[in-house]
Order: C-alpha cells, then structure tokens, then sequence
C-alpha cells in the first residue's frame, strides 16, 4: 500500500508531465491558477498535500477535470506489478492522499441523471453513518435533506448547469447528524468532448465542537470570518499608509513627470485598497459588489485627476456579484482604460465621454464595454502593448480569462469582452 507522500509524488509528476506537455514553465502555470510558484514547485516535487480547491485551479489550469488527473495517477500506479487495487480502493486512497482528509468526497452522475451518487469516501460515510451500498443509486438532494424540500440546496443544484465549479452554504433542513450548516463546493468532471460527464462534491462541516468552559458549540466558520476581515482591515491599513507615502513625495517634487508617475501609482494601489475596504463590510458571502465598487472607484479616479468638469463619465452597471481576485482585476482595468483616456484620447476633443457598461449576459457570465470618443490610436499599438498602461490591460484581461474580445481604436477607442462569474452564490 502506497503512503501518503508516494501519492503526492505521483500527483506532482502528473502535474509536471502535463504542463511540459503545454510547454508551460512553472511559473506560467502558478499565474494561470493563481497560485505561487514557489507552491507550484513544491507540487511538482511531491513535497506538499494539496487541497481539492487546489486540485482544482491547477487541473482548470491545465485544461484538465479532476478526475482525469486521478485517472493519470491511476495509470502511473498500474505501470507497477506491485499495485493490485481495485478501483474502488485505488480511487479512495488517491482522494484521501491528495485531498483534505476531513472533507467528505463524492462523485455523483451528471445534472440529467439527478446526481445520483455513484462514489463517495469513508469520510462521507462516517458523517451519513452509512454504508456504501447504503448510498449508491441515491439522489443526493434526499441524502441531504431531512425529508422537506430543501429549496436552498434544490436552487444550488438546479443553477449547476454549464458552470465549471460553484460553491453554497447550506445551513437549513440538513439531515446529517446534528450539523447546523454544510459548505457544499462542486466542481464539474468533464468528458473528453469537454462536456459534463459528471459533478464531484465536497462537504465540509462548518459547526465543530470546540473546547470552551461551558461545552458549547462555537461555529468556526465565524472565527474564520473573524480572522478575515482583521487581515483585509490590515492590508486596507497598510495600503492606505502606502498612498499617504506618495501623497508626500508628490508634493516634495517639481518634475511633472515624476508627478505623473507617482499619481498613476496611488490610484492603481486606490484599487486595491477598495476591495480590502468593501470587504470589511458585514455580508453573508465573500464576494464584492460590483456596482458599488466601481462607482466608488470611478468617483476616486475622477477627484484625483479633477475630471468632472472635463470629461462625460457614464456608467451602466448592474448589481452583479464578483469574487475577490476577479473584482480585484476589473477594477485595475478599469483604473487603466480611465486614466488611459484621459491622457491620450481627448486631444482637440469639445465633448469628451467615457461609457462604462456592465452586465450579465448568460448564466454565469458577464459581458463588459468601455468605450470614448476620443482621437483613436493605430490598432497595432495596442497589440503590440508596448507602453506600460496597454501592458497591463493586457495583463488584467489575462487574469480575468476574458474572452470574445473586441477593440475598436478607430477614432475612438472601444473594447468589449465577456468573462465567467465564479463568485461564490
């Protein structure tokens, strides 16, 4: 029987295998799952014990489902006439070693066929008090559920289809022992024509005993969120002294340049700050308003450069939901496309104007346009990015996996793109 760190050694080879086979370097791929490179290495090398989420980003990464990276492994381990698993063991062993062994894993059959469980780990078996003969066959809206409808979970369920991996917190009309509330993530398995073949569920338990003086439960998702807003309360502390910093220096120097410069600086580090800001607010998900925050950074931008008097700002923005590093990237965007405009497009300009226009545009996705009616530039220019401010469009586009993008810079500039909504609902 193989240990844990000869599964996480498998694991990282399959890892490395296929990201040569893309002729990614290490780093490219830790930009494309948003992970650290030095993480990426430690993978590669079978030094670490990645969690599903993590399995996750690097297999979305990859072009790859979960499961086809569990299948990779299982080929490596077959390669060895020492290996003698059935699949059944074979798949649990994997799942508990490269998996968060407290997590109750299951895979069920596709949104068609109504979920129906066709594996699950000894840890879903524990919490259900079931065998798996128990379980098989079942749909897992009645295992979860305490006999009512559970219209969360149905809701949850229902919104699955099409969407790579979504996430729930369901605190009502769980059946499962005396738990209060499970957080549900499920990540889509796709088939070799990249359609859902089948969903794999992880569950977590967010009510766990805790040793207090009167024996109570003490629900450690709150410390959790305790514990997060001191660090965006920190990091929008910090960040905010950052800016003070520049503030400083502006008024220290008399080169317009340098001014410019350090200008640019603040409002891109404004950005951030906001997010860390609006996520202190009290909200019953992780997610940031999209709305509320570009408004807000859209009425920064303007106050920094006195831009009201000069330019026509319009926006269109519904009340949309984003998660963390996506809302993070949108406003960077935005920050550069605004300034951009204002530097370079309105030259000879009487009636200068900007639309921003944000929507949903399908289920799980979001359509974006930002538009002036300036001068215009060569398209080449922005293609070739070689200024700092195209640059990191392009960069932010790339982080937001923007897709059917459109730019127009024929005496305007216009550009318009969709990207997926992986916020958590």
């Amino acid at each position: 029987m193989l240990d844990q760190e000869e599964i996480q050694e498998l694991f990282g080879k399959v890892v490395r295998n296929e990201r040569k086979k893309q002729n990614l370097t290490q780093s490219e791929l830790a930009e494309r799952a948003n992970l650290d490179n030095t993480y990426i290495s430690q993978i590669e090398r079978g030094l670490t014990n990645p969690s599903m989420f993590t399995i996750h980003k690097i297999a979305w990464s990859l072009n790859l489902s979960e499961f086809s990276i569990i299948q990779k492994i299982k080929g490596m381990l077959s390669e060895s006439p020492e290996s003698h698993y059935d699949s059944e063991d074979e798949l649990e062993l994997i799942y508990n070693a490269v998996g968060n062994l407290n997590a109750s894993i299951i895979l069920t059959a596709n949104q068609m066929e109504d979920f129906r469980i066709i594996y699950c780990n000894d840890a879903f078996l524990k919490l259900t008090n079931s065998t798996r003969t128990d379980l098989m066959g079942k749909k897992l809206q009645d295992i979860l559920s305490d006999g009512e409808n559970n219209e969360v979970l149905g809701v949850f369920l229902d919104s699955l289809d099409g969407a790579t991996s979504k996430s729930e917190l369901i605190t009502n009309h769980i059946k499962i022992g005396k738990n209060k509330g499970l957080k549900i993530n499920v990540s889509s398995v796709l088939n070799s024509s990249k359609k859902v073949e089948n969903h794999l569920f992880t569950l977590r338990d967010i009510d766990r005993p805790v040793d207090g003086n009167d024996g109570s439960y003490y629900p450690v998702i709150e410390k959790y969120k305790t514990l997060l807003k001191e660090t965006h309360h920190r990091i929008k502390n910090n960040l905010s002294i950052i800016i003070g910093i520049i503030d400083v220096s502006m008024l220290d120097t008399k080169d317009e340049d340098l001014k410019s410069i350090l200008k640019d600086t603040q409002l891109r580090i404004s950005s951030i700050a906001h997010v860390h800001e609006m996520l202190l607010e009290p909200s019953e998900n992780e997610n940031v308003k999209v709305k509320e925050y570009l408004e807000k950074l859209i009425e920064i931008i303007e106050n920094t450069y006195q831009l009201k008097d000069i330019i026509e700002m319009s926006s269109s923005i519904e009340e949309l939901d984003l998660e963390e590093h996506q809302i993070l990237s949108l406003g960077l965007l935005c920050n550069e496309l605004i300034t951009n405009s204002y530097k370079y497009a309105f030259d000879h300009i009487e009636e200068s104007k900007i639309l921003i226009t944000i929507k949903e545009s399908g289920p799980d996705k979001i359509s974006f346009s930002y538009g002036d009616n300036g001068k215009g530039f060569k398209r080449e220019l922005f293609e070739e990015a070689k200024t700092l401010g195209l640059s990191l469009i392009h960069v932010f586009l790339e982080e937001l996996k923007a897709f059917n993008v459109e730019v127009d810079t024929e005496n305007k500039f216009y550009l318009s793109f969709e990207i997926e909504n992986r916020a958590i609902s």
